[in-house]
């Protein structure tokens, strides 16, 4: 498991991650951002990514109410049980806004998307309950911030901790 926080979930032309970019460069904490700018992909990120989905210590998903995000709400519901499956000893933090509110989508596929959200938010409630399960939910980004610095200095310190005391 590698002591990175993973920046998933909303993409497209969200700016969500900026905050956090630059608070992880002011407190050194390593991160991961999957979102490139147009015409920058390629088919050797599929893999990066997924690396980072399986070995990151902490993995966000916020799915923010700019855009549909149903392939984020899909990797989102696949990518916790995933995450668990491989390394327990993980977190995954995750904000869903309950209503989209993307200008450009129809009010169809807003519909779908608030169906979908409040669904994949029910699922995730059942895990985050379990106090065992290492899945968090908040309701806004300043906390979910919050939140992924503090987990990060617990890991890093028990981390330490291990290393001291115990013999390999």
């Amino acid at each position: 498991m590698e002591n990175r926080i993973g920046l998933f979930g909303t993409c497209g032309n969200s700016t969500w991650r900026q905050p956090f970019i630059e608070k992880y460069i002011d407190e050194n904490i390593p991160f991961f951002n999957p979102q490139i700018g147009i015409g920058e992909w390629h088919p050797g990120m599929v893999k990066e990514e997924n690396d980072n989905l399986r070995n990151n210590c902490i993995l966000l998903f916020p799915i923010t109410s700019e855009t549909t995000a149903q392939g984020s709400l899909a990797e989102l519901g696949f990518s916790v049980q995933a995450a668990l499956a491989y390394n327990r000893n993980r977190y995954i933090i995750t904000l869903i806004d309950d209503e989209c509110k993307d200008p450009n989508a129809t009010a169809r596929e807003i519909a779908t998307s608030n169906r979908s959200r409040e669904l994949v938010k029910s699922k995730l409630i059942h895990l985050a309950d379990n106090k065992n399960s290492g899945v968090f939910i908040v309701n806004d980004l300043n906390k979910m911030l919050d939140l992924s610095i503090s987990l990060y200095v617990q890991i890093i310190q028990f981390k330490k901790l291990k290393l001291r005391f115990c013999v390999n």
